[in-house]
């Protein structure tokens, strides 16, 4: 009985602490669109299933698993040192088993957890029209919760579950202490930063000539405190530019696709054409809205060169914060929007602008 007892503190002390890490973000994840909404919503439904057998848990002789809540950990730990949130998620889908045992219930509500992965919501944003939208979602975890409260009762336990020795007692004890010291201690280790490349822009050149803009509330309210330069950039012969360079080291989740703040401004993506820069890629953006019609370039610069994919921001980026700086610069954003009406030479911009202000 008291082997019983402390299997289960152990289990409900990492679910607390898995659920921690992963409640903040969650909660920030779904209030950005109504796609996350609905994760909420399948959320909840998802964690009634195993809440309620949790409460029952006495009747089905069912006994927490040192295998799943080790997993629950050691992806907990790597997410709070990498600073990927998808990590923290899944350790909290791992853990629904580590307290339950490894039967058919807690393996389904492992098997539901998409349902509300925030990362499924970006996932099919790409990949659909927009990913899934309304009542799909939510529907989805109906069915998952129609599964784990109705045919899920009607299943036995059919794997045994093996009782931990005193090695692994004090094994898996290490593993909660050090996963404790990462989650609260590593996040608040400071890595470098961007800084110095924004304040070292130019503004002027042989080329153009530029003024600060002020940030918006809005804006630095999104940003957090990730830093930002904006600047106006007028072109020799014709043209002006909004210039935004954004260093997400301590907000990465401020930086994403441009794409995503033109469509909230009102701006409609017409085209997306990938283009050749210095010393990599950037994506040309072709917006309209209502008559008028404008263009914009971004891409992501590490000091080295240009890149367009946000997953290999988020690699990079992750890696950045797992090593404390030392796998490499940074990554910054970097966008240029032309005012409408006012045409750009795009070919200039990308040939001798870009390299004037230091993305060479």
């Amino acid at each position: 009985m008291r082997k019983a007892r402390r299997d289960l503190i152990l289990a409900v002390a990492v679910v607390a602490l898995v659920a921690w890490n992963a409640m903040p973000t969650l909660s920030k994840a779904w209030g950005d669109d109504l796609f996350a909404r609905g994760g909420a919503v399948a959320f909840g439904v998802w964690l009634a299933a195993p809440g309620i057998l949790f409460f029952k848990r006495y009747r089905l002789a069912v006994s927490p698993s040192y295998e799943w809540l080790g997993v629950s950990l050691v992806l907990s730990a790597a997410g709070a040192m990498s600073e990927l949130r998808v990590l923290q998620h899944l350790a909290l889908a791992c853990a629904v088993p580590g307290l339950l045992g490894t039967w058919w219930v807690p393996l389904a509500a492992l098997a539901a957890a998409p349902a509300w992965l925030p990362a499924t919501g970006w996932f099919l944003s790409h990949w659909m029209s927009g990913g899934l939208v309304g009542w799909e979602r939510p529907t989805l975890s109906f069915g998952m919760a129609i599964f784990l409260l109705g045919l899920g009762h009607f299943f036995h336990p059919v794997f045994s579950q093996r009782r931990g020795g005193p090695m692994k007692d004090l094994a898996f004890g290490c593993l909660l202490v050090v996963a404790v010291i990462l989650s609260f201690g590593w996040p608040r280790i400071p890595v470098p930063s961007a800084e110095t490349r924004l304040a070292a822009l130019p503004t002027s050149g042989p080329d153009f000539q530029s003024r600060s803009l002020e940030l918006t509330e809005d804006d630095r309210a999104f940003l957090g405190k990730a830093q930002a330069h904006q600047s106006l950039i007028s072109l020799r012969g014709g043209g002006r530019l909004v210039l935004n360079v954004i260093d997400g080291t301590r907000n990465r989740h401020s930086v994403h696709d441009p794409s995503y703040c033109f469509s909230s401004a009102g701006w409609s993506v017409r085209s997306k054409t990938p283009v050749k820069v210095s010393s990599g890629d950037a994506i040309l953006v072709t917006l309209t809205k209502d008559s008028e019609q404008a263009e914009a370039l971004w891409f992501f610069d590490d000091g080295k060169r240009q890149f367009i994919s946000p997953i290999e921001y988020w690699f990079a980026t992750s890696c950045r914060r797992a090593t404390l700086g030392r796998s490499g610069n940074e990554p910054v954003l970097v966008s240029l929007r032309s005012y409408p009406g006012e045409p750009v030479d795009w070919d200039r911009v990308r040939h001798i602008l870009l390299p004037a202000l230091g993305f060479r």
